[in-house]
């Protein structure tokens, strides 16, 4: 399994999720659905857009909101399997709760490494899906 090295920062990760997730509604997503949705300011979103846009992960218009560039859109990905994977891990081998497993799995999907996520692939997939 091949892993797209994540942004560093979990804010990074974060917006990314959030946009990914907004965007499923509409094509594009205002900055102001993305400050309510992170519980940030929006002169912070704008910040990050802008930031995002610079590097590639986003295309940011002024006053026309946000939408992933593939490299984003693949990017967000990663962080939501990442913690469907920790969530599922939780739940079905230390049993948690869905609650608990989510908290849990937002903290971890920042973290753990690709070799991490790679093991949790292999020890939840049936072997005849291997």
């Amino acid at each position: 399994m091949s892993q797209t090295r994540l942004p560093e920062s979990q804010s990074v990760q974060d917006f990314l999720k959030a946009v990914y997730t907004l965007q499923k509604q509409c094509e594009r997503v205002s900055t102001n659905a993305l400050a309510e949705a992170l519980l940030i300011s929006a002169p912070s979103v704008t910040d990050m857009a802008g930031r995002l846009c610079a590097v590639g992960l986003l295309d940011y218009r002024k006053h026309r909101g946000v939408k992933l560039t593939q490299i984003g859109e693949k990017s967000a990905r990663n962080v939501i399997q990442r913690h469907e994977l920790i969530e599922q891990f939780l739940i079905e081998h230390l049993n948690y709760n869905q609650d608990q497993a989510h908290q849990e799995a937002e903290l971890m999907e920042h973290v753990v490494s690709d070799k991490f996520v790679e093991a949790l692939v292999l020890r939840l997939t049936p072997l005849e899906e291997i």
